[in-house]
């Protein structure tokens, strides 16, 4: 899956952090299993990610996507 949108959303959990992306269609999860907060995704980027998108627990989620801030 390849897609742009922006970021409406983030938190950060135990070895994880985690991004909702909105496209102007829907959002989906981004997942990263990292300590800490992955540069530049925050609140307002609007980025490019590149993944395999599933499904979690009723989302649509990309764990530790490729990106591109825009």
């Amino acid at each position: 899956m390849d897609l742009s949108g922006q970021v409406v959303g983030t938190s950060i959990e135990p070895g994880q952090f985690e991004a909702t992306l909105d496209d102007g269609t829907g959002q989906l999860t981004l997942v990263w299993l990292a300590p800490d907060a992955i540069p530049g995704i925050e609140v307002g980027a609007r980025v490019r990610v590149r993944g395999f998108r599933c499904e979690l627990d009723g989302r649509s989620v990309i764990h530790n996507p490729r990106y591109d801030l825009l």
